[in-house]
């Protein structure tokens, strides 16, 4: 899980990426879609929580979801500039390639 935004965040939205991150390290994928749902709602451009939904999707295997939400990471990804963040994507989709 990527547990630093790149972009600042709002109090609001930053307790609510914290939050997330701390739900998918206990494990509770499916509530840490939500957080990061919730978060992208209000911050759309935040590609670290875009790229967190997707291994939250993954865990609890929604292979589409997972896939789409890489794909909007690596898109904002791209818009910031984040060449680290972009590889990191692009192994993930390999992992979920060959484990989807």
């Amino acid at each position: 899980v990527i547990d630093q935004p790149s972009l600042p965040l709002s109090q609001e939205c930053l307790n609510l990426f914290v939050s997330g991150v701390g739900t998918y390290q206990a494990g509770d994928y499916r509530k840490a879609t939500d957080q990061f749902t919730q978060l992208l709602e209000q911050e759309p451009s935040c590609a670290e929580a875009f790229h967190n939904l997707g291994l939250s999707y993954a865990n609890i295997g929604d292979n589409d979801k997972a896939l789409r939400s890489f794909l909007k990471a690596s898109d904002a990804y791209d818009q910031q500039n984040t060449k680290e963040g972009i590889d990191l994507i692009k192994q993930h989709l390999k992992t979920l390639k060959d484990f989807g």
